[in-house]
């Protein structure tokens, strides 16, 4: 099973190229566009590495979603 990586950004552009370059690799890619969502998403699928965007539109940045991880 291959290692999965969360990656949470809220520019869909950029999780597109994300994914692709990470995918093609051989990780299992999950996505997030938003802190509380992200949460959701390290609870139920536990990645194995998350790569974080500090600058995230909506109630929690980045830097909240890192303190509650």
């Amino acid at each position: 099973m291959a290692d999965k990586i969360l990656v949470v950004e809220d520019a869909p552009r950029v999780v597109q190229l994300v994914r692709a370059v990470l995918e093609a690799v051989g990780y299992q890619v999950i996505s997030a566009g938003e802190g509380q969502q992200a949460l959701e998403r390290l609870a139920l699928d536990q990645p194995d590495l998350v790569l974080l965007d500090i600058l995230l539109q909506g109630e929690m940045d980045g830097y909240q979603v890192c303190r509650r991880i």
